[in-house]
């Protein structure tokens, strides 16, 4: 058999072919390591209606929020919303 200018597998073509190929397997790949990202970053939306449970079981006038607020806080002066510190308002702390 005889593989000719004009065949399918010459050498033109299937160069050709092969860079289409490479282009469409590249774009695959990139595409599934978006979707891969965007699942491992994406967070449902937050609602603090959500969360009842926040109960001020020592009563100190901070509710368990709060108090685990306090507790992961890093930054040195965390500020509260009234003088008696019920309430935090601002802080730093890191997403585990």
């Amino acid at each position: 058999m005889r593989i000719t200018g004009g065949s399918i597998f010459s050498s033109r073509r299937l160069s050709s072919r092969v860079g289409v190929i490479a282009a469409f397997a590249a774009t695959l790949i990139l595409a599934a390591c978006c979707v891969a990202f965007a699942a491992e970053h994406s967070r449902p939306e937050y609602s603090r209606s959500a969360f009842r449970h926040w109960v001020d079981a020592d009563r100190d006038c901070r509710n368990t929020r709060h108090e685990t607020l306090l507790a992961w806080n890093e930054s040195d002066a965390p500020s509260f919303t009234n003088e008696r510190e019920c309430l935090v308002s601002a802080g730093l702390w890191s997403d585990p």
